[in-house]
């Protein structure tokens, strides 16, 4: 893809509108050319876009600053799908045969479109996703060219509450851009970080976003388990309040001196002053800070915990734990889930992304949600430049009518009608003279 062509991803978060423009290779490497971010401020909670208006605006401003990074305009946006209502269950299809059929790739699209025709209830589909084969009652991981008398596809059905959608496709219309395609956020981000091999050995990766904590869990190629826990890195902000600190500066806090674990907090008797605008500073310390960290995290470790024991028990994740998201940051925090799980656990750190020049930001945890959304699209998001118009050759005629000759390349006779007469034609002589004058100076040099 041309440098002119790009793709386009937008990532709805609770604490920002993230955008990422770039271009990807044959193999699947990223390079990304900019990326630009915009509060959110409310208008986005949880992945629903609570204010379509002020979401649309904020859309067109972020484009905006997007846009003067980049050769061309942005014409059409990716955009992700995530929230608190997202989902995954179970729904299966089959197909019975009267004989002994071989399966081909069309008998398997046949079962992929009939399980999309599947509409939960007070739900909407997003996606259907890594099937289970069976056949004739036999697990089968490739049932491309195998012969039986039933096949069942047993399917993880993305899904959540049709206004995430609904709400998402209305601001995107109200700032002027159409929607190339949507993509499942945690199921972006699990292809873009994950391996095959991790995926098939058994791997859960942990998104610690701003207003949500989102757990996907893989085993044997497949996705087993997704599921949302409704409480964020803004949430232990919200909470640091309660020390007497305004929202803004309790961020501050927590990322400069917050930690999960008091015990392991080296300067607990250290005060921190924040700047008390009104009531001058305020002394906390980091003991009562951690204190109020502590047990906020360790409800949402729990949460997740919990999950991974009842779809995949933690000993049977051969690759372990990945964390990843904005919120991940917090000291301490793959200490303290190592040692709740017995589970290897790491940072994400995407091997398939570059960054044009100096753009650190592309490596920045806050835009890996948009990166991978982009990962996924196919479209040129670029607004297509008009061709420049190239004139039509000269004739004969016309080319040779400035150079004193006629159309045979004989030297034309004096016009004695044309305006200026007599002097005109010596005037001409003379320009024609200095202009020869400079040509052969031009190829002396």
């Amino acid at each position: 893809m041309e440098r002119r062509e790009f793709i386009v991803a937008i990532d709805l978060g609770t604490s920002k509108i993230a955008a990422v423009a770039g271009v990807k290779d044959a193999l699947g490497f990223i390079t990304v050319l900019a990326v630009e971010q915009e509060p959110s401020n409310g208008c986005i909670r949880r992945g629903f876009v609570y204010n379509v208006e002020e979401t649309a605006a904020k859309i067109k401003k972020v484009i905006a600053k997007l846009e003067s990074k980049l050769p061309n305009k942005v014409a059409r946006i990716y955009i992700g799908l995530s929230g608190q209502s997202l989902q995954a269950i179970d729904h299966s299809v089959s197909l019975e045969f009267d004989t002994e059929t071989t399966i081909t790739d069309e008998i398997i699209e046949q079962l992929y479109l009939e399980a999309k025709k599947y509409q939960p209830e007070l739900l909407d589909l997003l996606d259907a996703v890594h099937p289970r084969y069976e056949i004739d009652g036999k697990n089968e991981q490739n049932p491309s060219g195998v012969m039986c008398m039933k096949i069942v596809a047993n399917y993880k059905m993305v899904v959540a509450r049709p206004s995430i959608k609904r709400n998402i496709a209305r601001a995107a219309e109200k700032a002027g851009y159409p929607i190339a395609g949507y993509f499942v956020t945690p199921l972006a981000v699990g292809d873009f970080l994950l391996t095959d091999t991790e995926k098939n050995l058994g791997c859960a990766l942990i998104d610690f976003g701003a207003g949500t904590t989102t757990l996907s869990i893989y085993k044997n190629g497949s996705l087993r388990h997704l599921v949302v826990v409704p409480f964020g890195g803004n949430i232990i902000t919200k909470d640091i309040c309660s020390l007497n600190i305004i929202e803004d500066e309790a961020e501050q806090v927590k990322i400069r001196y917050g930690r999960v674990g008091v015990s392991d907090s080296s300067d607990q008797d250290v005060a921190i002053s924040t700047s008390g605008d009104v009531y001058g500073a305020q002394q906390i310390k980091v003991f009562d800070l951690n204190v109020v960290i502590e047990a906020r995290e360790e409800e949402i470790i729990e949460n997740i915990i919990n999950q991974i024991e009842l779809t995949e028990p933690s000993k049977s994740l051969g690759a372990g734990i990945v964390l990843t998201g904005g919120a991940v940051a917090l000291k301490g925090l793959a200490e303290k889930i190592r040692a709740k799980t017995n589970c290897e656990v790491r940072m994400s750190s995407p091997k398939r992304v570059q960054s044009l020049g100096t753009l650190a930001d592309a490596h920045d945890p806050a835009y890996l949600q948009a990166i991978s959304i982009m990962a996924q699209g196919k479209e040129n998001c670029a607004k297509e430049m008009p061709r420049p118009v190239t004139p039509p050759p000269m004739t004969g005629t016309t080319e040779n009518a400035g150079n004193g000759r006629d159309s045979k390349g004989g030297r034309r006779r004096p016009d004695k009608n044309n305006n200026g007469g007599f002097f005109s034609g010596w005037r001409k002589k003379i320009e024609n003279a200095a202009g020869n004058l400079f040509d052969v100076e031009d190829d002396t040099e």
